[in-house]
């Protein structure tokens, strides 16, 4: 076994991170790319009665606003098949339940990532 370590490395996108010409994976755009950006729960647990989506789905680029509401339905409606740790859950969007504070209860899917996060 040979040892690498400190050797050099040609890097051939060295000179372009140092000149700060570089290009990172989220600066390219693919065609017809969408953004999402989830909506969070500001509570640890409770049930949710209402979601009023109708400004979000009209703000401009906006292509969908996914909740319990209109999300496929998922095998087991998303719940784990084994036990998992502390009783923990992940619904994924497949009732109104919150289980814990930061849960995704929304996501918002739109032309670009500012679309998407003003109207989430």
């Amino acid at each position: 076994m040979s040892l690498v370590v400190g050797l050099p490395l040609d890097r051939t996108d060295g000179p372009l991170k140092v000149q700060g010409e570089a290009r990172y994976a989220a600066e390219f755009r693919a065609p017809a790319m969408a953004h999402a950006f989830l909506v969070r729960s500001t509570i640890a647990k409770g049930e949710i009665a209402s979601i009023d989506s109708g400004e979000a789905e009209r703000a401009p680029g906006v292509l969908l606003v996914l909740t319990h509401r209109n999300a496929p339905a998922l095998p087991k409606r998303g719940k784990a098949a084994f036990h998992p740790p502390a009783g923990r859950m992940l619904s994924l969007l497949q009732d109104g339940s919150v289980h814990y504070s930061g849960e995704p209860i929304g996501v918002v899917v739109a032309d670009t990532l500012e679309h998407a996060i003003a109207a989430a």
